[in-house]
């Protein structure tokens, strides 16, 4: 396996993407970014709006290359530092 995510709805508008995981093998190389951009068409697609995240710390610059924006502070979940981060998706982006 390469990678994986999970899409979770929360309202008929956003969806939150959970578990994102890509093997070390793999970073680097752009399959982080190629599983995203799946993920967030497949949501597109479905007709949300919006994707929202709880980034590791360590990945918000990775979710922010791909054009996610942080909504706010650092929290811990689990233990770990976390950023709340989200996109509008589609014809939805704000430009």
């Amino acid at each position: 396996m390469i990678g994986c995510c999970i899409l979770s709805p929360v309202d008929p508008t956003l969806i939150c993407l959970r578990q994102m995981a890509l093997s070390a093998d793999h970073q680097g190389i752009g399959a982080g970014k190629a599983l995203l951009a799946f993920a967030e068409s497949q949501a597109t697609r479905q007709g949300y709006r919006m994707i929202e995240m709880h980034a590791r710390k360590t990945a918000v610059p990775f979710y922010t290359g791909c054009g996610d924006l942080p909504r706010g502070g650092e929290f811990l979940e689990l233990g770990i530092a976390h950023v709340l981060m989200s996109k509008h998706l589609g014809k939805y982006k704000i430009q």
